[in-house]
């Protein structure tokens, strides 16, 4: 009654520092103001509920005589007379502070985790499974559903949460449930994608069971990434497409097409250079196959491995119509070569390597007729999209992270938790990464942006959201869409400047006569193409030639013939061969080579032929007639006498004949000399 202590334990000491006769000296409101003041209001409740029932209990902070504050339980039971008026309150005192640390860890502990669930970008649930009577899972219930369960399924919280997945709107998918009931059986995890067409959308399920009754669903949305997977295999078929349409160019060439990176090896070689060289592949060194190679310069003298066209074209030079001498493994003789070369440069004027185009002059040296070729440039040719996960506070600090993007920089999530990202990855400070990263702090908007890795060599499309604890950032790998597309241009770049640069008049024309290309070669010799069909362009006409072997190369033939141009009275090896463009369709691709002055020459080579065979086969006669007669024995001697000087002035005209014919030889093979002395012109 009078609200001193009558009794105090001396574990009280420990429990607050104050011994047992220090509380006995206390009066009830020394007593109270022990208690922390947020406190006090629950310990005086616990008291009154004492009085009315008996007992009471309360959780307070209680003041220690060092002036801290620890945690108690106090469970209160009142005693009383006989005629039921209060006596005495007894109250059993613990120390419940670790249990209180406890407690609030845990709770913002679920917090944290409630948050993450909730601001996350991947779709969570909860769900119970539903069996029948003989045990078989033949439905679920979500129990616990996060934000973007509802947006991947359309459906809202209330519409979800403690209903049964055939109760909702969503389109029945029994393949599905027949997973997710082996899954509940076997106790392992299954990873499945789906197509909901009502929502055209790609959903990729992560699923693995807690216990025998529940599972967790992880959602992605992956039609982004599904679309992405399109426009790559896309990408990869029009480079392959256009490989083989640079291949079917550079193989229908009649030179050899060398192509050399930068480490010095030839990595590509039409089929005319591999055959001549006789080699099985083009995995080629230049330096080990110009040393195993007998090659001369033009004057004879040995040239050094160094001076090989391909080498100089790395270090940067161009090289045009260089002649050599050169014995090929193919025929074993000394063949005439016309080698042009030049470096091959990307988007930024760096070599990535060099491309060579060496004809055989051979027959142009013998008859004065091959012309020069120009040269070709082809460049390097240049293959999942993964997505990175992580939440960041706003103290830039890393509250949650994936292993997908940890294991990118070897590391564990664990090891980013807590730490600052701009600490942790200090060269993004400054970057377009840091601009994104701030506004969508900063401003509470969705950011989405592309970059190159720092730290890796990837390239990223990230999208960054703000949530409640800061942002939250979605990373997909869009390493090999870029590479894909890089090496698409490139090889389109290949085939325009290889096309561009042919000293050959190149043609393409599509099944309907149109004319889809022709390289500036070609216009020089027909002029603009102004919409006009094949026929108008080169003949003239106003239907099809009668002679058109259109329909016989769009049926995979290859025709080669000979061609004089009326309008430019030149004779032409034309190479037809069909050509598949990206779409599928079939056309005819033309290349036009220039053999006039061959054609020339060997008109004069026979004619000079014919002329020699007369001028020799007449004093041949003259001589084994008079011969013939010497020998009859019916002759005079004096009668033989004569014919054997007429043989001898006849042998004479044939020596100057042949003369003539070895002087001309030498002259023309430069090998003439030529003596000089003093004459009488008069006398001439």
């Amino acid at each position: 009654q009078t609200y001193r202590y009558e009794y105090v334990s001396p574990s009280c000491q420990t429990l607050t520092g104050y011994a047992p006769e220090e509380f006995l000296g206390m009066d009830a409101s020394v007593a109270l103001a022990m208690v922390h003041p947020e406190d006090a209001a629950i310990l005086q409740e616990a008291q009154k509920r004492s009085l009315d029932t008996g007992t009471a209990e309360a959780s307070y902070r209680q003041k220690t005589k060092n002036g801290t504050y620890i945690w108690v339980s106090n469970h209160m039971t009142v005693t009383r007379d006989n005629l039921g008026k209060p006596l005495y309150r007894i109250g059993d005192i613990r120390d419940i502070t670790d249990s209180k640390q406890a407690e609030g860890a845990l709770r913002e502990s679920e917090e944290r985790f409630t948050s993450v669930i909730e601001n996350m970008e991947e779709a969570f649930a909860l769900c119970e499974v539903v069996r029948n009577a003989d045990g078989c899972m033949v439905d679920y219930r979500w129990l616990e559903v996060n934000k973007a369960m509802t947006k991947l399924t359309l459906l809202s919280r209330s519409e979800m949460v403690g209903k049964l997945r055939s109760e909702s709107a969503l389109r029945p998918d029994p393949e599905a449930m027949h997973l997710f009931a082996n899954m509940m059986e076997k106790g392992q995890p299954v990873q499945v994608e789906r197509y909901w067409p009502s929502q055209d959308k790609w959903v990729e399920l992560v699923c693995f069971p807690i216990g025998r009754n529940r599972f967790v669903t992880i959602g992605f949305n992956i039609t982004d990434r599904k679309k992405a997977d399109t426009v790559i295999k896309r990408l990869i078929t029009m480079l392959q497409q256009e490989k083989d349409k640079l291949a079917a160019l550079v193989n229908n060439i009649p030179d050899e097409v060398w192509f050399a990176d930068t480490s010095k090896k030839f990595t590509l070689a039409n089929a005319t250079a591999l055959q001549e060289f006789r080699l099985a592949k083009n995995e080629t060194h230049i330096q080990d196959l110009a040393e195993s190679l007998e090659v001369y310069r033009p004057d004879g003298s040995v040239r050094p491995v160094d001076e090989a066209p391909p080498l100089r074209a790395l270090k940067g030079e161009t090289i045009n119509n260089q002649e050599e001498i050169i014995r090929t493994p193919a025929t074993g003789e000394l063949r005439y070569r016309q080698v042009s070369a030049a470096p091959v440069k990307d988007a930024t004027g760096n070599i990535i390597g060099s491309v060579s185009i060496v004809k055989d002059i051979t027959e142009n040296k013998k008859t004065e007729a091959e012309i020069q070729r120009s040269n070709k440039k082809i460049n390097d040719i240049l293959a999942s999209i993964q997505e990175d996960f992580y939440v960041l506070d706003r103290e830039w600090q890393f509250v949650y992270t994936n292993r997908q993007f940890t294991s990118r920089i070897g590391k564990e999530p664990q090891d980013f938790i807590g730490n600052n990202i701009w600490k942790m990855f200090p060269k993004h400070l400054g970057t377009v990464f840091e601009e994104n990263l701030r506004a969508a702090m900063e401003k509470r908007e969705t950011r989405s942006f592309e970059i190159g890795g720092q730290y890796t060599n990837a390239h990223y499309r990230l999208a960054v959201f703000p949530s409640a604890e800061g942002v939250t950032v979605l990373g997909t790998d869009i390493t090999q869409q870029k590479k894909v597309e890089s090496a698409l241009q490139l090889e389109r770049e290949r085939l325009n400047a290889t096309l561009n640069s042919m000293q050959d008049a190149v043609i393409i024309i599509n099944p309907d006569y149109n004319i889809d290309y022709v390289n500036p070669s070609m216009l020089a010799l027909y002029g603009k193409i102004d919409g006009r069909k094949c026929y108008e362009y080169f003949n003239d006409l106003n239907e099809p030639c009668p002679w058109c072997n259109n329909q016989a190369i769009f049926a995979g033939k290859t025709i080669r013939r000979d061609n004089t141009s009326d309008k430019k009275g030149r004779i032409y090896e034309i190479t037809d061969s069909p050509m598949r463009s990206i779409d599928g369709r079939v056309s005819k691709l033309a290349v036009w080579h220039d053999i006039t002055e061959r054609k020339k020459l060997e008109e004069l080579k026979d004619e000079f032929i014919g002329m020699v065979s007369h001028e020799l086969k007449t004093p041949l006669t003259v001589i084994m007639s008079a011969l013939n007669t010497a020998r009859d024995k019916t002759v005079s001697q004096e009668q033989v006498q004569e014919l054997v000087e007429y043989a001898s002035v006849y042998s004479d005209t044939l020596a100057s004949i042949i003369e003539n014919l070895l002087e001309m030889s030498r002259s023309q093979a430069k090998r003439l000399t030529i003596f000089t002395k003093p004459v009488d012109i008069g006398q001439i």
